[in-house]
């Protein structure tokens, strides 16, 4: 039986090869790194997750221009992923009754030293509102096997997307986000 990297590794590059090349395979590194887990241990440091893939320095430094200046779209990538996904056929929607479940909620990333595009997010250890990269994500429930699995379906940030209805501010991304629910 292939192991779950043998599994999802090619639907990922199946996922990113719309990207412009050069930035498909710095994308397809990015994930790579992010699905073994290397951003948890390296608490987000995009350099250290990526060397913990043992690429070198060049690829590495690749890898972040096409994450910082590459030609890609997150919607792009998650409608990709989406088909990936489902064309497999393994993960079916947790319904009730005619209902499909659909989950969302917002986090964010803090960075004190952040100046520009910036928010607040409610820290609880802090007891207030620290400067914070926010989003929403909105996904739907499914199921592989007897495993819950989320495939997401929207992703909000209201300072990144160039789109017309993008949320300008909390308050918008927090209605938007429920709308999406």
């Amino acid at each position: 039986m292939p192991t779950i990297y043998e599994i999802i590794l090619p639907m990922i590059g199946k996922t990113v090869e719309y990207a412009p090349v050069g930035t498909n395979l710095g994308l397809y590194y990015l994930l790579c790194a992010l699905i073994h887990g290397h951003f948890l241990e390296s608490r987000g440091g995009i350099f250290p997750a990526l060397s913990r893939l043992g690429l070198p320095d060049a690829v590495v430094r690749r890898s972040w221009a096409a994450l910082q200046q590459g030609g890609w779209q997150m919607g792009t990538l998650i409608v990709g992923w989406r088909k990936q996904v489902e064309s497999a056929g393994r993960w079916q929607p947790v319904r009730i009754d005619d209902y499909r479940i659909k989950a969302g909620d917002m986090s964010a990333v803090f960075r004190p030293r952040l100046q520009a595009r910036e928010g607040k997010h409610y820290n609880p250890i802090a007891e207030r509102a620290l400067p914070a990269v926010e989003c929403g994500l909105c996904v739907d429930v499914g199921k592989v096997d007897n495993q819950i699995v989320p495939l997401p379906a929207l992703l909000l940030h209201p300072h990144l997307s160039t789109a017309a209805d993008a949320p300008s501010s909390t308050a918008q991304l927090k209605q938007q986000l429920i709308a999406a629910i």
